[in-house]
């Protein structure tokens, strides 16, 4: 899991003109976030450091509930399954830190590509970031 900067760089830190004045926060916010949906979630911390107003942007609520939700549209086509298999499956992923080493990860459900593995993830598993962390 890659950690956001913790401190936004200055207003204008990494831009030469304010980025507000040459570009519409719509057209910024959709490109923005199909840079994620390409990059991933390291795009989130490396986009953060280019100036304020794309760590502002990166660390909204709004901005990453909509790019989760963009990146599990494209890769599960969620009109071949039940609604009730939707309700369990087309959710918002949480941080959580690690009760053994205390890393950020994201808890999620799990899956190999596009195909969801529900039996691998037990009561006893969840808090940790692998099995080793559990083990210890």
């Amino acid at each position: 899991m890659h950690a956001v900067a913790e401190n936004p760089p200055a207003a204008t830190e990494g831009c030469s003109t304010p980025v507000e004045h040459q570009l519409p926060k719509y057209f910024l916010e959709n490109i923005l976030l199909e840079v994620v949906l390409q990059e991933g979630d390291k795009a989130l911390q490396t986009l953060a450091l280019v100036c304020s107003m794309f760590y502002n942007l990166v660390n909204s609520e709004r901005f990453r509930r909509k790019a989760h939700f963009l990146w599990l549209d494209s890769v599960v086509t969620w009109r071949r399954f039940s609604s009730t298999y939707q309700q369990d499956f087309r959710r918002m992923y949480v941080l959580e830190t690690c009760r053994q080493c205390k890393e950020v990860y994201k808890n999620c459900i799990p899956g190999i590509g596009k195909i969801p593995i529900t039996s691998l993830v037990t009561p006893a598993v969840i808090g940790y970031t692998t099995w080793m962390c559990m083990l210890v």
